[in-house]
């Protein structure tokens, strides 16, 4: 008899630990919302971006459209992106975005104590990654206002003189 005892009283306790459980998963799955649709957003030179296997195209699209800035890329631009920041500066969050290219950023100059505004971004792919050593390393301009970025033809390449 203890032992039937013993099994019903472990039964209820796990009964109760299991309903326990499904009530602080769904607490948490209320608390936590889920990441619907991708986010990306810029204010003020910060940007916050929550992002989930999205090609990169479209994230620099996106960004040249709302920061206002033109973005010039020589490289494959079709891998896709994770990222999850919020409110870092827009240079910042390219560069963690860009971590296969090479980057120049250009800024106008501005006569205030701010910081000058970002005007235009150029990335070139590193070596080996659709860089300088892939023969036909596509190119895409970003500019504001457009929808989609045409790649551009690819730069034919230069040969370097043999010394005699």
């Amino acid at each position: 008899m203890p032992r039937l005892r013993l099994f019903a009283l472990f039964l209820i306790m796990k009964n109760r630990l299991c309903a326990r459980l499904a009530l602080a998963a769904a607490f948490l799955a209320a608390a936590v919302p889920a990441l619907s649709e991708p986010q990306l957003v810029i204010e003020n030179g910060l940007l916050t971006m929550q992002v989930r296997n999205r090609p990169l195209r479209e994230i620099l699209q996106e960004i040249a459209a709302q920061a206002k800035v033109e973005i010039t890329v020589r490289g494959a631009v079709e891998q896709p992106i994770f990222a999850d920041f919020r409110r870092i500066p827009l240079e910042e969050g390219l560069r963690r975005i860009t971590q296969n290219f090479n980057s120049l950023f250009v800024y106008t100059a501005r006569r205030s104590s701010s910081s000058p505004p970002l005007n235009k971004v150029l990335l070139y792919a590193k070596e080996g990654e659709g860089g300088r050593n892939s023969a036909a390393s596509p190119s895409a301009v970003f500019r504001p206002g457009t929808e989609a970025a045409p790649p551009l033809q690819p730069e034919p390449a230069i040969e370097k003189p043999v010394a005699r």
